[in-house]
């Protein structure tokens, strides 16, 4: 069964290491979560050498010719982020508190001995702000709302008990909405928004 390396989780990992404190800094209430099976999380993401379960879909899609009968893996999961902020005069500002639900679904079929299909759907990033129009944000952001989903298409055939091929289709489904202030002198502050979707 083919390894995968996935060269953008290791960017996203050594970007959010130098960056991320200047995220929060400007009162960020993003996430990236990538849990979408808790059985491979559990195993450090190791899984992708065998994944055997329908969430192989997502990590290894060639792994989906070992999964014998149709499967189904549903999960979900909250995040609650909190964001508080102090400037140097001792002003403290904080981020509305909201409650976020991302769920994950894979379906893996054989067909045959050697084909197996699989879909997947699920999100693992996100950002969701909301700071009051005086705040220390306001001219970065009052309103923020970015969401994700994918959806995973994939198929497999396996040349032998040790290896198997895939083929997989990812459709990103994206969409960002942000509001914020513009500082217009003297006179009261302007009101800016972006809108759009992929």
């Amino acid at each position: 069964m083919f390894k995968i390396w996935h060269v953008s989780g290791l960017m996203s990992v050594i970007l959010a290491t130098f960056f991320c404190a200047q995220g929060f800094a400007a009162g960020s209430g993003a996430y990236r979560l990538e849990v979408p099976d808790a059985g491979a999380v559990g195993k450090g993401s190791a899984f992708v050498g065998e994944a055997n379960t329908p969430a192989a879909v997502y990590y290894n899609p060639a792994g989906m010719t070992f999964i014998e009968k149709a499967a189904v893996s549903v999960g979900v999961s909250l995040i609650q982020p909190m964001v508080d902020y102090k400037d140097a005069s001792g002003n403290e500002s904080q981020m509305r508190r909201g409650s976020y639900v991302i769920p994950n679904l894979f379906f893996v079929q054989p067909v045959g001995e050697k084909w197996a299909v699989g879909f997947g759907a699920l999100s693992s990033w996100g950002l969701m702000t909301y700071w009051h129009q005086d705040s220390f944000a306001r001219y970065n952001a009052t309103r923020s709302v970015m969401e994700n989903k994918d959806y995973l298409i994939s198929a497999a055939y396996q040349l032998n008990d040790r290896f198997s091929f895939a083929l997989s289709l990812d459709v990103d489904d994206s969409m960002v909405d942000k509001e914020k202030k513009i500082s217009q002198g003297a006179g009261a502050d302007g009101n800016f928004r972006l809108k759009g979707d992929s």
